[in-house]
């Protein structure tokens, strides 16, 4: 068989995003997933959005997203069938102060126009106060890309936690109490760190919201990164240092 460079390039292409999926499933996800291009989620029909999304991100996936297009499409329905759709998801955001706020961030798939087009997926937003997303949740996405940066490559598992007493926006979608990020670097010495954000703004600095990975698992009743050994688990899930992390 003869290759061109041009089917080469796409060879290349394809056997970078294998290894992209297979490099998050060598640790393991929260539940049975809903694997798209650059993510997967497990999906709550109770509350109509992602319980958790996880992704890997490294320092050459931001590289590669440097001048890339930006989708600038509407949201849309998730095509899996697993995932139900009323139109009246898109219509409960209008006037209603709250925003479509992404658990995968667009920018951090920029380096494939699918799999950042993917992220407009209704199934990857919560509801989200205006000020909130364009204020402590932008911060933790910026820190996490620099993070990327700073480690190589990490785990990102993102979601939201539900109040006790619900509140819908509208009739379906649950708002959140609260926003988790657990992350997890393999690097040299292996590590974990999470946060816990209360959904509403506030200028506190990052740190504040640090807390043990542990803590968002009785939170939210998942269990992250279950193919790790057991005693590597219970090392990282219990203890967590900001500085580790040049989280000062």
């Amino acid at each position: 068989m003869v290759m061109t460079r041009k089917g080469g390039l796409a060879l290349c292409a394809l056997l970078a995003s294998v290894v992209l999926v297979a490099d998050v499933l060598d640790v393991g996800y929260p539940e049975s997933p809903i694997q798209h291009k650059g993510y997967a989620l497990g999906y709550s029909s109770k509350h109509w959005q992602a319980r958790w999304t996880q992704y890997r991100l490294t320092k050459e996936n931001i590289k590669d997203s440097m001048g890339k297009p930006r989708y600038t499409g509407a949201f849309m329905q998730d095509p899996d069938p697993r995932i139900p759709y009323k139109p009246e998801i898109d219509k409960d955001y209008r006037a209603s102060g709250y925003d479509r706020g992404h658990l995968v961030p667009d920018l951090d798939l920029r380096y494939s126009f699918e799999a950042q087009k993917e992220t407009y997926y209704y199934s990857n937003v919560s509801p989200q106060k205006h000020y909130f997303n364009l204020g402590i949740w932008l911060r933790l996405e910026n820190k996490v890309r620099s993070l990327a940066i700073r480690e190589g490559s990490i785990v990102i598992v993102t979601g939201p936690i539900f109040p006790f007493r619900e509140r819908r926006l509208g009739d379906l979608q649950t708002i959140p109490s609260k926003f988790f990020k657990v992350i997890y670097s393999e690097g040299e010495t292996p590590k974990m760190i999470a946060f816990i954000i209360p959904h509403y703004e506030t200028q506190a600095p990052l740190r504040t919201f640090v807390c043990t990975v542990a803590k968002v698992e009785v939170e939210t009743g998942l269990k992250f990164f279950p193919k790790l050994p057991p005693d590597v688990q219970k090392d990282l899930k219990t203890r967590t240092s900001p500085a580790d992390w040049g989280i000062e």
